[in-house]
């Protein structure tokens, strides 16, 4: 199974429960580190707000909660922690729609989430800029396949396009969190098999 493949079913399956767990997120390991770099967006800030079905109850302790999944499991973490977690599912859904809606994801765009460390950016964005608890954010990947084809999008074109950044309110039936995720993009060499 090649990368493209991988991370496409893992995000396509998993849903928000794989948000939630930092195990199943894309972390940007490339298939071709010398071509591969991340770039923050260089479009405006987009502000969006969700309704967040997310169920938790406080625990002891400095501002933890405690999430049940539908299979019964539970996970405990910071507040802000599930705040971020859901705010980067709503960022990468509200992306991934508008791309699809400009005709992006049939030209080789693929939107993600995961972690997204901000010394890996080529230009240097200040974490101060974000507000996130975990490093996550939003990966807009585009795959160049390695046959010698050219992409339908140059990557210049995307980055213009990308958001810098997406300003996330999430309603939860308790409280409110306000996040900014980083969006980024990376140019990644498909392997075919």
């Amino acid at each position: 199974m090649n990368r493209r493949t991988f991370v496409l079913s893992l995000f396509g399956v998993s849903g928000l429960a794989g948000c939630l767990s930092m195990d199943n997120n894309y972390t940007g390991e490339s298939t071709n580190d010398a071509k591969n770099s991340f770039y923050l967006g260089s479009a405006d800030t987009i502000s969006i707000e969700k309704q967040s079905e997310r169920e938790y109850d406080y625990v002891e302790g400095d501002n933890i909660v405690q999430v049940t999944y539908e299979d019964g499991s539970t996970n405990q973490m910071t507040f802000d922690e599930l705040g971020t977690r859901e705010a980067n599912v709503a960022a990468a859904d509200y992306l991934r729609n508008l791309f699809e809606e400009e005709g992006l994801l049939e030209r080789g765009v693929s939107v993600l989430m995961g972690e997204v460390l901000l010394e890996k950016v080529t230009n240097l964005p200040n974490e101060l800029e974000f507000n996130r608890s975990v490093p996550l954010g939003v990966i807009v990947l585009l795959n160049m396949p390695n046959n010698g084809v050219e992409s339908q999008i140059q990557l210049d074109d995307l980055i213009q396009k990308t958001p810098r950044a997406i300003k996330v309110k999430v309603r939860f039936n308790r409280d409110d969190y306000f996040g900014k995720l980083p969006v980024v993009c990376e140019k990644d060499t498909l392997i075919e098999e």
